[in-house]
This record gives C-alpha cells, structure tokens and sequence, in this order.
C-alpha cells in the first residue's frame, strides 16, 4: 500500500541561490506535483513573476499545484492582528488554488487562551469561506508541544475545517507517542511533514538549532518507521505527504541533489 499524493516538495527544504523559477522546474523534472510555500516565497515569486495571477498562470503551466501556504500564527494575540493575517492568506489561497493552510503557536505561551481559541475559530471560519481547511502544527518547545495539547486546542476551537500536521520531526522530539497516533488520534491528519530526529543530538544544541539544522531523511534517527508508515498509511493514505528536510548538508548540496534526496526520502518510497 502506498500513499495517493506523496509527491509534495517543502519549498523551504531548498538550498538558497537559486530563483523561484528554477526551482520550480527542477521540482517538477524530479517528479513532484504539489509544493507548500511560506508567505515570503509567495512574495519572491510574485516579486519575480509579477503578480499572483502570473504566479499562478506559471505554475499551472507547469503542472505545480499550490497545495499548503504556511502559516497562521498570530492567533494567540490580538484578535485585529489574527483577522487580518487570516484575510491575507486566505486572499493567497484563494489565488493560487490552495487547499490547505498551515497553523502554529510560535509562543512559549498563550497568555489569554479563551481569547487565543476565539480567534483561532475566527481564522478558521475566513478559511473556510474559501472551502479552504486549516491543519495546525504542534512545536516542542511552544506552548502546544505536542499532539495531544494540539488535540485539545482543536476540540477548543471547534471548527470543521481544522486537523492536524503530522510533522514527523516534531513528533520525535515530543516523546514518540505512538500509542496516541494509533489509538487516541481523532482529529484528521491534514498534512505530513517527514523527516527524523537524530538518536543522540549534541547536548549543548537547542531544539530549534537542531531543527532548523540537523533532520535527517525519513528512514533514518530514532524513529520506528516501520511503524510509523504503517500508521499513516491507515490513518491518512489520502494526506498530502513530503519530505521538509532542514540541514545544513542539504543546504550545501546543488539543487537537482537536494531535490533527488527529498524525493526518495518520503515514507512510502523509502522501502519500510
């Protein structure tokens, strides 16, 4: 059994130097079909391609979906500051197609949280008037750090539109709970984002240094992936599923090799 749409590059797992269109070429020659973008790339692309209707014309040509644009995280503070950012993305999603936007809590902590919950739902419901769904992504070391907290603030927010990301690194770095995932999970998987953590990490590293640095591909570090591609495979074989590999090897390496490695490291095409 395989997953229907394991064709998703992370834009941001890119080594730098390169423009938006070249990257974008290249991604579709090594066989990928959908990209998650961060609101800055959108802004490179447009500044580059000139508007997002251009943007949108040069990745239909291209056979490039816009699947994921990342991310809501003001919700925690002012309800203005939330609604506005959920207009923007939703005016970018709208343009280019997507279907799903990402959502996160950026803070060691959510000072008011019926206020944080109450406008989370607000960004929600902006999304969802575009038939657009919100998948919200646990960090560990914010203040929803790890999937069940993520749960709970879902069941809090209660809105239709709203799951989850499975970022794989992320559940590694939480405590593994597979027992959770397995028997627990309710909340819809929206969205996966594989990668691992090392086995032993460098005890003076943050868990942001090692995250932003040093992921290893799927297949790889301290998780059962066995398990764990079984587990996805029953719960989310649907999922829009990718490789977003942050390193510093990666970095370093030509675009078409970068590419080529997040390719073949997607759970599902790596032979477990």
């Amino acid at each position: 059994m395989d997953f229907a749409r394991n064709n998703l590059l992370f834009y941001a797992s890119l080594p730098e130097g390169y423009s938006f269109a070249e990257k974008i070429q290249a991604a579709v020659e090594t066989g990928f079909t959908e990209v998650s973008l961060w609101v800055p790339a959108v802004e490179e692309a447009v500044s580059e391609l000139g508007s997002l209707e251009s943007l949108r014309e040069f990745l239909d040509h291209q056979g490039m979906q816009v699947s994921v644009l990342e991310m809501l995280s003001s919700w925690p503070g002012e309800t203005d500051v939330a609604k506005e950012e959920a207009e923007t993305l939703a005016a970018m999603a709208s343009a280019l197609g997507t279907e799903i936007v990402l959502a996160g809590c950026l803070s060691d902590t959510i000072e008011d949280r019926p206020n944080a919950v109450s406008n989370l739902r607000q960004q929600c419901r902006i999304l969802e008037a575009i038939d657009c769904k919100v998948a919200f992504e646990f960090l560990p070391w914010a203040a929803i750090p790890d999937i069940r907290s993520a749960e709970t603030l879902l069941d809090q927010v209660g809105a239709e539109n709203l799951g989850l990301v499975l970022d794989t690194w992320h559940f590694a770095r939480s405590g593994m709970d597979y027992e959770y995932l397995e028997e627990r999970l309710k909340a819809p998987i929206l969205c996966v984002q594989a990668s691992c953590a090392l086995d032993q990490p460098d005890g003076d590293m943050s868990l942001i240094e090692e995250t932003m640095h040093h992921r290893l591909p799927a297949g790889e570090g301290c998780l059962d992936w066995r398990r764990l591609n079984h587990l996805l495979q029953q719960k989310c074989p649907d999922t829009p599923i990718g490789a977003e590999i942050f390193s510093s090897e990666l970095r370093e390496m030509s675009l078409q090799q970068a590419l080529a490695v997040l390719y073949q490291s997607v759970p599902g095409r790596i032979g477990h």
